[in-house]
């Protein structure tokens, strides 16, 4: 028998994907036994894939060629430590870790039992998309990390929809700049 858990995040992960089709209109799909494959340490499994290997094998959704150089990490629980995010929330930075891969901005969805729907993404980005109203400013400080660095939170709710062409062309035009920030994080770390 199925995990209970498990199922909420998958169920979380179908509702993700259901969401974005129905905003771009092509078929965005759930990654079947998703995992961090190569997402945070296991950035070293990218260069034996191939770019099609590559978009089915980055965060838990399958996402249309234009959209290969973002990675989508959904989670779905119960709680989750909110005020912990003023100092160090290890459960969010390993999320951020898993979505991780280089040359590509991840993006965390995670909803909480009666909370709502989050979109965490790298603050680099912040200026390239819709930002209304709150949001707040989260910091993964682990040095060894390859996720280290500034992140925004916001509620997911109208986030795609207000974002839906500045997130296609971030694609095109600005993974580049958190790539090179990426890769420069992962090279201190590993000289520290």
């Amino acid at each position: 028998m199925a995990n209970a858990s498990k199922n909420k995040g998958k169920s979380w992960e179908r509702e993700i994907a259901k969401h974005l089709t129905a905003i771009y209109g092509v078929n965005f799909q759930r990654v079947p036994n998703s995992g961090a494959f190569v997402g945070g340490f296991n950035s070293n499994r990218i260069a034996s894939l191939t770019p099609e290997q590559l978009l089915l094998a980055s965060g838990d959704i399958i996402l249309p060629r234009f959209l290969s150089h973002i990675t989508l990490e959904g989670k779905f629980y119960k709680d989750f430590n909110f005020e912990s995010l003023l100092i160090n929330n290890q459960q969010l930075d390993g999320w951020i870790e898993q979505a991780s891969v280089v040359g590509k901005i991840p993006f965390v969805l995670f909803k909480i039992n009666r909370k709502g729907g989050f979109v965490v993404f790298p603050s680099a980005i912040k200026d390239k998309l819709n930002v209304e109203g709150s949001h707040l400013n989260y910091w993964v400080t682990k040095k060894e990390s390859p996720a280290c660095g500034c992140y925004i939170i916001v509620k997911m709710e109208g986030f795609f929809e207000k974002n839906k062409e500045a997130i296609v062309a971030l694609n095109v035009d600005n993974y580049k700049l958190y790539s090179d920030a990426f890769l420069q994080n992962s090279s201190q770390s590993s000289n520290s």
